[in-house]
């Protein structure tokens, strides 16, 4: 009991967390408007695994398309895809991630801002990978050019790449950060903020039923090995009473035999004394004396006193049979404690 008391008080005080983040889970509801629920997260092992293959596809593939352009080759190539994928995923998640959400909420201004963010981070997507277009071509004609040479042609003429390979290269781009995006965009709720407080809510009552189960598979625990330490202490004392009755019998036969032996000298004394009685008259010339008319009579002095040993072997019996009997009771007894203390914990909800 005393074990259990200190588990139901933290089960409390898990389900009083667990209803604040449910207030403060319907007060966002109610502040904001919103009936449906959040939707479920995102599997975040999908959205690394979906953007770490981009993040190589892409690699390889920019990998090619800027050897030609670099003085190191592939490898230099390699490293500058690298980077740009890097850029292009992490521009594009943010934009799914942060910016989108901001579009769905009930503040215009926030709503607004949301928008003017996604449209502008977009922006900055195409340009950067348009960019790197003009750079690629800029490098391949003039390898020994800076990346200034790459944005003055790039300020000349936007549109205006020559090579089918450039123009691959910045379609790729665009794919990647649209793909990161839309990850970003589905990891959480639409809604900003939704998905985070209905994480905490949850997190808070996987807690509790998590503490609840424990608890519980504890005091069945608990309950069986009672019972199995009752049964073991219940056999331990049979075999104590079946040892105490083996040491009485063995006790009473010795006595017995110790009884028998001494009978048997007496009677042994006997006939012998009668043998001389008889031998000595057949051989005697005059009278026999008086005393051999006497009943012959041989006490042992030495005969030993049996110690009068208290008869505990009943009352050990009674023992026994008296907790024995007192096992159901004591089962009954601790299914109750077990069952008030199930339902003490089965009633922390919320």
């Amino acid at each position: 009991k005393k074990e259990y008391e200190q588990q139901v008080e933290e089960l409390e005080a898990y389900k009083k967390e667990a209803e604040l983040r449910q207030d403060d889970l319907e007060k966002f509801k109610k502040e904001h408007r919103l009936k449906m629920e959040a939707k479920p997260d995102g599997s975040i092992i999908s959205t690394i695994a979906i953007i770490l293959v981009a993040l190589i596809l892409e690699t390889m593939l920019n990998s090619n398309l800027l050897a030609d352009a670099s003085s190191l080759g592939l490898v230099g190539g390699a490293a500058m895809a690298i980077t740009i994928s890097a850029i292009n995923i992490v521009i594009g998640f943010s934009i799914g991630i942060f910016a989108y959400p901001q579009t769905n909420h009930m503040d215009r201004v926030r709503s607004t801002l949301g928008y003017i963010f996604v449209v502008f981070g977009f922006a900055i997507i195409f340009v950067f990978n348009l960019l790197i277009g003009h750079y690629r071509e800029v490098l391949i004609d003039d390898p020994d050019s800076s990346g200034v040479a790459a944005v003055e042609q790039f300020t000349q003429g936007i549109f205006n790449l020559s090579s089918v390979e450039s123009i691959f290269l910045v379609f790729i781009g665009i794919i990647v950060s649209g793909l990161s995006c839309w990850k970003g965009m589905t990891l959480n709720d639409k809604y900003p903020g939704y998905s985070q407080v209905t994480r905490q809510r949850d997190y808070a009552r996987e807690t509790l039923y998590e503490g609840k189960e424990d608890a519980l598979d504890e005091l069945n625990a608990i309950k069986d090995e009672c019972e199995e330490f009752l049964q073991t202490l219940l056999k331990k004392v049979t075999v104590d009473y079946s040892r105490c009755t083996s040491l009485y019998s063995m006790f009473f036969q010795q006595q017995r035999l110790y009884e028998s032996y001494i009978n048997d000298l007496i009677q042994t004394g006997e006939i012998v004394l009668s043998r001389y009685r008889q031998v000595n008259r057949t051989n005697r010339e005059d009278e026999a004396p008086a005393y051999f008319d006497d009943e012959i009579e041989i006490d042992f002095k030495q005969n030993p006193t049996i110690p009068d040993l208290p008869d505990i072997k009943n009352n050990l019996n009674q023992v026994v049979e008296d907790f024995g009997s007192r096992i159901p009771a004591l089962k009954i007894e601790f299914a109750k404690v077990v069952e008030g203390y199930r339902k003490k914990i089965g009633a922390i909800e919320i």
